[in-house]
């Protein structure tokens, strides 16, 4: 008898291992650091990005992977961090990105999500471009 119920056992376990798939939700996957600067973007035209229906705000000034700031579009929230974030502090944050293998119609296949907070420090961002600050 319990000979039946251990091949039972392995039965039913073998029958829900193969009945579990890879999760494809997601084609790709990187951990990422990024700077973000202690000023907000300005709110000036040329800043924006454009699309035929309507136009994007820079969220951010961010460094990542060089020195240099680059400027860091509103429709790629980074979640966890949105809420956090405060002007006149600097941070430097750990994230995830994710790359949606199948996004919906209209639907960004961007998704940013916080893992850490690695430092925020009160300081005047430097070397950021004129061009991204308000005059």
């Amino acid at each position: 008898m319990d000979t039946i119920k251990v091949l039972l056992l392995i039965l039913c376990s073998g029958m829900l291992l193969a009945g579990c798939k890879k999760d494809e939700t997601y084609s790709q996957t990187e951990q990422m650091t990024l700077t973000v600067a202690s000023a907000v973007p300005a709110d000036k035209e040329e800043l924006y990005y454009w699309t035929a229906e309507t136009f994007w705000k820079p969220r951010y000034i961010v460094k990542r992977g060089s020195d240099e700031w680059q400027l860091w579009p509103s429709w790629n929230f980074i979640r966890g961090f949105d809420e956090q974030y405060e002007p006149g502090y600097e941070y430097v944050i750990w994230i995830v990105h994710r790359v949606l293998a199948h996004p919906m119609e209209d639907q960004n296949s961007d998704e940013y999500t916080l893992l850490q907070i690695i430092s925020k420090t009160r300081k005047d961002s430097e070397n950021i471009p004129p061009i991204y600050l308000e005059e």
